[in-house]
């Protein structure tokens, strides 16, 4: 029987597919998108802890808002 993708993600990288494989490469993106994910969200948190952390009327610039692209140059 053929292993099936959740059996690779608990599997050490390449064990079940070969890299470059179409599985290998599906689930090197869903990691990539867990941890932007992730990333994203203790960007907006940390935006949220400075702007509470700025004093009583000083203008606070407003939070940069997260892109949806992967803005990176390994691809």
């Amino acid at each position: 029987m053929m292993p099936t993708i959740d059996d690779a993600k608990r599997a050490p990288p390449g064990h079940f597919w070969p890299p470059g494989s179409q599985e290998a490469q599906q689930i090197a993106r869903e990691q990539r998108e867990r941890e932007l994910a992730r990333f994203d969200q203790a960007v907006q948190a940390a935006a949220k802890r400075l702007a509470a952390a700025a004093p009583i009327g000083e203008q606070q610039p407003e939070a940069p808002q997260p892109s949806n692209e992967i803005q990176s140059g390994a691809q």
